[in-house]
């Protein structure tokens, strides 16, 4: 089975697994109105870059101090 890091960009229930989260609630990350996970649509399938994960995390951990 692929890594994660083996794709360039992540489909919402990846991003889920990954943060060990439900995939309403990594949607619901991405349609934030304040400091959204920053994604994209491809047809019906909305995708994340893993960088724009790993950075949106980054910058969410200085906002709490984490």
């Amino acid at each position: 089975m692929n890594s994660l890091s083996d794709y360039p960009s992540l489909t919402v229930a990846q991003v889920a697994k990954s943060q060990g989260v439900c995939t309403k609630t990594a949607r619901k990350w991405c349609l934030m109105k304040e400091d959204p996970l920053p994604s994209y649509k491809v047809g019906n399938v909305r995708r994340v870059r893993r960088e724009a994960l790993v950075s949106w995390i980054q910058k969410r951990e200085g906002v709490t101090g984490g």
